[in-house]
């Protein structure tokens, strides 16, 4: 996956066991020899282009990607969760020449280790494989095996839970690293739904990109967490950007 993609792979990889953002990440981990799937599916549907400011695309052109994003999470011991990321990508281009490609991106093997009980704070760290084909049309990865790491914080002042998340990614090709960060609020609203709502946010050189991702979650069912958001960017430079970005997904404990 290229790099301008790194953000939504990290934004949306989370361990959810208890309250939990769902593009950002929370504290909490895994009981001890529980497994944990989880799988979201987004829609981007690119309209600007950054050169010194940003242009809306002229005519025919286009640009939107499907990204599918199924996560296997394993609770190692209680205060200690592993979790593989398999990202698998549609991109579909039309500047004047079509271009397209599909498949399998750079996978992600990381951990998470809960250190502090209260307020929760844990610190995750993985590394990212470059399975990803770079020589694709559009490119599904650029060839480096990089290192993500960071801390995660997650407090509840009843009705409330309230998650922070910052991490740094050291690109292992020698591109500009990243730093990522998020702010959520959880609030329940009636009978096992709730309400989220987050500040997303990266840099790298001197690329950035700010969201507001509202979103609504029901965990009616034992085990079992339903989920939909959209991303909706506040201020960005670099790259190109959508007005909004849907997404759903499901999360099974077990």
């Amino acid at each position: 996956m290229s790099k301008k993609w790194f953000f939504v792979i990290f934004v949306i990889m989370t361990f959810k066991a208890n309250a939990s953002p769902i593009v950002g990440s929370s504290a909490n981990t895994l009981p001890e020899g529980k497994f944990m799937f989880e799988a979201h599916i987004m829609y981007m549907n690119f309209t600007e282009s950054y050169s010194n400011d940003w242009i809306r695309f002229a005519g025919d052109s286009s640009f939107n990607v499907v990204l599918l994003l199924p996560q296997f999470y394993y609770g190692i011991r209680d205060f200690l969760t592993v979790r593989l990321t398999i990202p698998i990508t549609i991109n579909n281009q039309n500047f004047g020449v079509k271009k397209k490609s599909q498949g399998l991106g750079d996978i992600v093997l990381d951990t998470k280790y809960n250190f502090y009980k209260e307020p929760k704070i844990s610190g995750f760290l993985g590394l990212r494989f470059p399975t990803g084909d770079k020589n694709a049309e559009i490119s599904l990865g650029d060839g480096s095996t990089d290192m993500v790491g960071g801390v995660l914080i997650t407090k509840r002042v009843a009705p409330i839970a309230y998650h922070i998340k910052l991490g740094y990614w050291l690109n292992g090709k020698g591109f500009d690293d990243k730093i990522f960060y998020n702010l959520t609020l959880e609030k329940p609203i009636f009978n096992k739904w709730a309400i989220v709502g987050e500040l997303d946010g990266s840099r790298q050189g001197d690329k950035y990109i700010l969201q507001f991702c509202p979103g609504i979650q029901y965990k009616g069912i034992t085990g079992l967490t339903l989920e939909a958001s959209f991303e909706i960017p506040v201020t960005a430079k670099g790259g190109f950007k959508y007005q909004y970005a849907p997404f759903i997904g499901l999360i099974y404990i077990f």
